[in-house]
């Protein structure tokens, strides 16, 4: 299969698409993790106090709402890096991802 796409569409083509997962990736663990510790120290501190029967679950509630999170906010990215994926050449693929990521830039310094 390698051999195949390497002679078909180059050395190269076999790394398309990895700017675009980085891109998706980095904002979604780093929203993910800081959201996940949040989450987890105020449930832990709430039922810890008011019902400790549930401790135990905490992290997976926490994990749950922080990883849900982090897919919600990361969602365009999602979705220019899909278009991205069909649209191989397109211009208009590369410049919406642009805009996406020029978007959550500017929505996370106004944060």
């Amino acid at each position: 299969f390698i051999r195949a796409k390497h002679a078909q569409e180059g050395f190269t083509r076999l790394w398309r698409g990895t700017y675009a997962s980085l891109a998706l990736s980095v904002p979604t663990v780093g929203i993910y993790l800081s959201c996940y510790d949040s989450f987890r120290n105020l449930m832990e501190n709430f039922t810890t106090g008011n019902a400790p029967l549930l401790t135990p679950y905490v992290p997976l509630v926490a994990g749950s709402v922080a990883r849900s999170l982090a897919c919600i906010s990361c969602y365009p990215i999602k979705l220019a890096r899909t278009q991205m994926q069909v649209y191989l050449n397109s211009l208009l693929a590369m410049l919406l991802m642009s805009l996406i990521l020029n978007c959550q830039i500017g929505c996370l310094k106004i944060d």
